[in-house]
């Protein structure tokens, strides 16, 4: 049922990026999100480490005024599904004064009435937050659920795979054989593998692997495969090749 799901809006999110005449992207994701989840507002915002934060696509103002909102604060959905490394789903934001005595009513006078977090993150890495919201309160649907957590990863995908993009949109020229089932595994696996060999956290290994892949103009996934097979390994000092 779930591969039936990610078969569906994937072939959904192809068909639009043919309809335009380009690749899927960040902002291609986000738009066809307000249709399929008839949302009102769409915002991906990218998390470091460090607190670092980059408003990556808002579909429109009050998307973004939440996405400040919450780092301007210190709190809110978006904030707390990142720490938590799970959803958070916020139906009615006039009842959550409790959670987020700042930023509820906050988001409230600024015309959201519900906002829905879902973290951007790739296996125990986390990049960010995808976060949609209505004007209206109200929870969504099983099946809304069920399509935002695949745009999510759709959108997670896109942000850890820099090759074949347009600088700045996450823009992929060929969606169908970057949308292959075991990219997940394949660069979840060589990130772990990078982790143990080099003695260093997940984020390193993954922003080791990537750092490779860009220099190299490879695919995150090819340098995942080559590490994979033990034919590539990538320590201090060679991630330039």
């Amino acid at each position: 049922m779930e591969s039936e799901r990610q078969d569906r809006i994937w072939n959904l999110l192809a068909d639009e990026a043919r309809h335009l005449g380009g690749g899927i992207s960040i902002d291609l994701v986000c738009s066809t999100t307000r249709r399929v989840l008839a949302v009102d507002g769409v915002g991906v915002t990218l998390i470091g480490a460090d607190t670092a934060r980059e408003v990556a696509c808002a579909t429109d103002q009050r998307s973004r005024r939440l996405e400040e909102l919450q780092f301007m604060l210190g709190e809110g959905p978006c904030l707390e599904s990142f720490a938590l490394g799970a959803p958070v789903l916020a139906s009615d934001l006039a009842a959550e004064t409790a959670r987020w005595p700042v930023f509820a009513p906050a988001a409230v006078e600024a015309g959201a009435r519900s906002v829905f977090s879902f973290p951007l993150q790739f296996g125990a890495v986390a990049i960010g937050t995808f976060e949609v919201h209505r004007r209206t309160a109200g929870p969504l649907s099983g099946e809304e659920l069920g399509n935002a957590l695949v745009l999510a990863d759709t959108v997670a995908l896109l942000l850890l795979d820099s090759h074949g993009r347009d600088e700045g949109t996450g823009h992929l020229a060929d969606a169908q054989p970057w949308l292959a089932p075991d990219y997940h595994t394949e660069v979840y696996q060589a990130t772990g593998m990078l982790s143990v060999q080099l003695g260093i956290g997940l984020d390193d290994a993954l922003a080791r692997l990537r750092a490779h892949a860009f220099a190299n103009e490879l695919s995150v996934s090819a340098v995942a495969r080559e590490i994979l097979a033990g034919r590539l390994r990538l320590d201090e000092g060679d991630a330039d090749g």
